[in-house]
């Protein structure tokens, strides 16, 4: 083996570490789509559910190439412009251990200026950006939550009011307590209702995230259309959203 497949089979070993083997191998989810690795074959039929069918996949796993899901503007979801789920598991240690297979992307101004954009990338390996027009930020995870405080956090680092160290104090801080409120809800169950997965989107904290997400679209999205987000507005929608 080359140092390439070396790199490749240890990466591996620590995302196995991180979710556990049988989230990393393939089950009967993974299957069930052609994909190789359990955890984001699951994550996807939870988003299936949540969102309704992806305009692209689920694209299954070939030799090199990863399987993929993509969701445009995901309904009530807007100012995220893309949300794709790939068949990969990429472990990373900061802000703690995770892995990622799940990536966001949102409008995100002002991350064309390069001490911002410096400030931004302090917050951990998962978040990326593009500083082309209209600047746009990625966070990557493996659980819909994460995503969305990761957004909060990339605008409010960028506006300057959070220093990026006390960001990454509470944004470890914060994913760890997330992590633990969606095992309690929707974990890492296939079968998870639309009913469970909005149980936690749908508390008054995770409510004021999605509002302020919705008002950066607003304001710097030129593309953004505004469903009138409502928290009490969501669980009505996730219930008729058909499979």
């Amino acid at each position: 083996m080359d140092i390439a497949d070396l790199t490749q089979k240890f990466r591996g070993d620590l995302a196995k570490v991180v979710v556990g083997r049988d989230m990393y191998e393939t089950g009967p989810h993974a299957k069930s789509i052609g994909w190789k690795h359990e955890l984001p074959a699951i994550r996807y039929k939870q988003l299936l559910k949540l969102f309704g069918k992806p305009e692209a996949g689920p694209v299954p796993s070939t030799t090199g190439k990863a399987g993929f899901a993509i969701w445009t503007r995901p309904p009530l979801m807007e100012f995220m412009t893309k949300l794709v789920v790939n068949d990969e598991m990429t472990p990373h240690f900061n802000p703690a251990p995770h892995v990622d297979f799940m990536y966001s992307t949102a409008v995100s101004p002002f991350l064309d200026k390069a001490d911002v954009a410096t400030r931004v990338q302090g917050l951990g390996e998962s978040v990326v950006f593009d500083t082309r027009p209209p600047e746009s930020g990625t966070a990557g995870c493996h659980f819909l939550p994460a995503n969305l405080v990761s957004h909060a956090m990339i605008f409010m680092v960028a506006t300057g009011q959070m220093k990026v160290d006390q960001a990454r104090i509470a944004y470890g801080a914060l994913i760890a307590e997330l992590a633990k409120e969606w095992e309690k809800t929707s974990g890492n169950r296939a079968d998870a209702t639309r009913d469970d997965m909005v149980a936690q989107l749908q508390s008054p904290y995770h409510a004021s995230i999605m509002d302020l997400l919705h008002g950066i679209a607003k304001a710097y999205d030129k593309d953004y259309k505004s469903t009138q987000w409502r928290a009490s507005s969501f669980f009505v929608f996730a219930r008729t959203v058909e499979d």
